[in-house]
């Protein structure tokens, strides 16, 4: 969603990846992972950009990335 609105997403990207490399994944769950990332975050791109992000989305997907650990 933050692509959608034309925010920077990749810092959720690391975040989200440093934690999944903390599980117990080998290299090749770890890329299928990053590529299922990839994959989720185009359809869902494609889908809202049937629509513009409001003030309200924007606000929200602000807040939820501020809360994304360093």
């Amino acid at each position: 969603m933050a692509e959608w609105c034309g925010m920077e997403w990749k810092r959720y990207y690391v975040s989200f990846m440093k934690g999944e490399r903390q599980k117990n994944w080998n290299e090749k769950q770890l890329a299928f992972i990053g590529i299922l990332f990839g994959i989720a975050q185009g359809n869902i791109e494609k889908s809202l950009n049937k629509s513009q992000c409001t003030e309200k989305e924007r606000a929200s997907v602000a807040k939820t990335m501020r809360n994304i650990p360093e």
